[in-house]
């Protein structure tokens, strides 16, 4: 997929593409539709069903750049698993997908109220993963997200 091919749809910097993005969410259309946009985006995403298969998968292939995930799910919600993100991988941009209100206990960096847009998801993407990013140049540490092309 050549760059123009790649940002038509869902614009990023030459930066930000091919970092590591985990959508965690048990309805497997909205997955599938999170999945195909930021693939259009030429972001490296890891879908998971819930959060016990989001944290399998994180572990796996160590830290990334932003995770998105819905808050109801069985097994282990958002909530519970964006609360073990911010303790194991607290430079990870945390977006959490809610049609309820926003909890109140600031474990995501950022919330998109169901239902929202492709604009309103481009524009929190894009601002979660240049807060990633910040995050990483202000730790000292190298972002180890890009995934392998």
């Amino acid at each position: 997929m050549s760059e123009d091919e790649c940002y038509a749809d869902f614009p990023a910097s030459a930066e930000q593409a091919r970092h590591r993005v985990l959508v965690v969410d048990d309805e497997h259309l909205i997955r599938k539709m999170y999945v195909q946009i930021l693939r259009r985006g030429c972001f490296e995403v890891l879908p998971a069903r819930d959060g016990l298969e989001a944290l399998d998968i994180i572990r796996q292939a160590g830290e990334i750049a932003l995770v998105l995930t819905d808050n109801q799910m069985p097994r282990m919600n958002g909530i519970e698993l964006l609360d073990v993100i911010r303790a194991e991988y607290p430079r990870t941009t945390r977006i959490l997908a809610t049609s309820t209100e926003r909890p109140a206990n600031g474990l995501a960096h950022y919330y998109l109220q169901k239902p929202f847009g492709l604009v309103e998801l481009n524009s929190t993407i894009q601002s979660g993963l240049a807060d990633y990013i910040r995050r990483c140049e202000e730790s000292g540490g190298q972002d180890d997200t890009h995934g392998k092309n």
